[in-house]
């Protein structure tokens, strides 16, 4: 079930044959990566090693990255990001728009890390607006998408979400829609 739920172009050939991914969000998310791709590599940026560690040892035999690892990456616009700089065809991040006064620092990570031909993919919900005031930012540097219907399955919990009044569910805060950017 859980493949399921990852979009189609993550497990789809173009990615498998990628050489870097890279991602900024939950050590969960990383270890569906994990499981669902052969790239080379596979760097995890929320700092969370020790965890993400213990996740894929006690899930070896589905672990397809030949490299796993885990660092703690600070967003800011005047960092050159040395080797890192380039070196990606894909990140991939989940709730990073939140603290507005970073978007900028956000969007010059992700242009500094990505290769020429790169893709960055987010999947944030719209959180009070932040999401597209990111994408205000984004806009001067990439090509911008946002799809809001990605997924079969997550669109059928989020429509049955809505329905139940009794389940807390706010779409502005719980629905992550999905956001493509890459280099102009």
């Amino acid at each position: 079930m859980l493949p399921r739920l990852v979009p189609d172009f993550v497990l789809g050939s173009s990615l498998m044959q990628r050489d870097c991914l890279l991602s900024i969000m939950t050590v969960v998310t990383v270890s569906v990566l994990c499981a669902t791709t052969a790239s080379r590599e596979l760097l995890d940026l929320s700092g969370h090693l020790s965890d993400l560690e213990h996740i894929t040892s006690s899930n070896a035999d589905v672990t397809q990255a030949a490299s796993i690892s885990s660092r703690l990456l600070l967003w800011d616009k005047t960092c050159a990001y040395g080797e890192l700089a380039g070196r990606f065809d894909f990140l991939i991040c989940a709730d990073c728009f939140f603290f507005s006064e970073f978007h900028d620092d956000l969007a010059h990570v992700v242009q500094t890390l990505l290769k020429p031909t790169g893709k960055a993919i987010f999947f944030a919900p719209q959180r009070s607006g932040t999401l597209d005031r990111f994408l205000e930012v984004a806009r001067k540097t990439f090509q911008v998408q946002s799809i809001m219907q990605y997924n079969d399955v997550v669109n059928e919990q989020h429509m049955k979400a809505i329905k139940d009044e009794s389940s807390g569910y706010c779409e502005d805060l719980h629905y992550p829609q999905l956001v493509e950017l890459t280099l102009k």
